[in-house]
């Protein structure tokens, strides 16, 4: 997965209304230290056993309201 899906997805927490924008500061901190480092990989010595194919093959993105199961 690359850095840009999670950029786009990133952006779509910091719009939403109903997070705190208090907050947003240490989220884009955060966001930016996993820019620098890059994601996790087997290459890591802490991380070296560590199987990564299922997490490379997905897209994950934030669910929009619209993916929620229709109320009955």
């Amino acid at each position: 997965m690359k850095i840009a899906s999670f950029q786009r997805e990133f952006k779509k927490i910091l719009d939403r209304k109903y997070f705190s924008s208090e907050v947003n500061p240490i989220r884009e901190n955060a966001f930016e230290q996993l820019v620098r480092t890059g994601l996790p990989s087997n290459k890591w010595d802490d991380l070296r056993f560590t199987n990564f194919s299922a997490f490379n093959k997905n897209t994950f993105k934030i669910s929009e309201t619209r993916d929620a199961f229709a109320k009955d």
